[in-house]
């Protein structure tokens, strides 16, 4: 049957509904962010889209704050503490920072993290709750199809010497791994960007571990301390210690982050041990993990329905419940 004008204008009338829909979700979660305290900026790197954009669509349903005003909400709406914990802490901190996004906000420094890792919200929180008030909020990654959390504070600016980012290891670290600033640094690094690895080596049981930026003299910087060797990977570089040396390092750091805390424990009870006894175990970890993972972003994904009334247009299970 052929299909008349009436008929392809009404499905175009049909494609032009269901973008429409979708704007208006999308237009909706915007509204919604930016009246939590969301920046026009911060959500438009959250939505992958022009600030100028996601600014256009707002003034259109509701009054922009400007930058004095919103400054002086984020400063005064929640109590923010100076700093006030000793040196070792602030490594860690400017270590665990190279996995956040910081920036200045008016006479705040702002940090926010986003993650699919359980173990991570619990680290946040450890380390600024009690300097400052800690969000987490639902948040869908569009380019990558998946529900998460954004966990962000903001900061007395007595914390800039340790939550600025630099290619370089902080001038305030310094190169002796005997000592507990540059201890306190690596393991606050290693708990936002390592890795722990267990594997079958000749029939028995390595590990390594790994550090992975795109600041190859910051890694080469660490490299010349723990040793190591360096290899380049998809955009970026990577920092590995391989077997004992490897073992030795992770005596050494206090990674707080569960996940690989759980890690290191496995590799440095069981390295050189058979491989095909300690293999079920590092399965049964890495399950459990990938387990929680997903139990997250379920709840993400639900909390993001309880706060927008909607789940995100891209999401691909609404695809498949049609």
């Amino acid at each position: 049957m052929s299909l008349g004008p009436a008929t392809s204008l009404f499905y175009h009338g049909d494609l032009v509904s269901e973008r429409l829909t979708r704007q208006s979700h999308l237009i909706a979660e915007w509204i919604s962010l930016y009246q939590d305290g969301s920046s026009t900026a911060k959500i438009a790197g959250q939505c992958h889209v022009g600030s100028s954009t996601v600014g256009r669509h707002l003034r259109r349903h509701i009054q922009l704050r400007d930058r004095i005003s919103a400054s002086i909400i984020a400063s005064t709406k929640f109590l923010k503490k100076p700093f006030a914990g000793d040196l070792c802490e602030g490594a860690f901190l400017a270590g665990f920072v190279e996995d956040c996004h910081v920036r200045r906000s008016g006479r705040l420094k702002e940090v926010s993290l986003s993650t699919t890792h359980p173990a991570m919200g619990p680290l946040f929180r450890i380390l600024f709750a009690n300097h400052g008030h800690v969000t987490d909020l639902p948040h869908f990654e569009g380019l990558h199809g998946y529900y998460q959390y954004i966990m962000t504070v903001y900061l007395d600016l007595s914390f800039e010497p340790f939550v600025t980012k630099t290619d370089y290891v902080p001038l305030c670290i310094p190169s002796d791994r005997e000592d507990p600033l540059f201890q306190s640094y690596l393991s606050g690094l290693v708990a936002a960007e390592g890795c722990i690895l267990v594997y079958d080596n000749h029939g028995l049981t390595d590990t390594a571990l790994t550090i992975t930026l795109k600041k190859r003299t910051l890694l080469q910087q660490l490299s010349s301390v723990v040793g190591g060797r360096i290899y380049e990977v998809q955009r970026a570089s990577r920092l590995v210690v391989y077997g004992k040396a490897a073992k030795i390092l992770m005596g050494e750091l206090n990674i707080l982050h569960t996940e690989k805390v759980e890690k290191v424990r496995l590799a440095m009870g069981h390295i050189g041990e058979p491989w095909c006894h300690v293999r079920p175990l590092w399965l049964e970890l890495r399950g459990n993990i990938k387990k929680t993972v997903i139990e997250h972003q379920e709840s993400a994904r639900l909390d993001y329905f309880e706060k927008h009334g909607f789940f995100h247009h891209k999401d691909k299970s609404l695809t498949g419940a049609e």
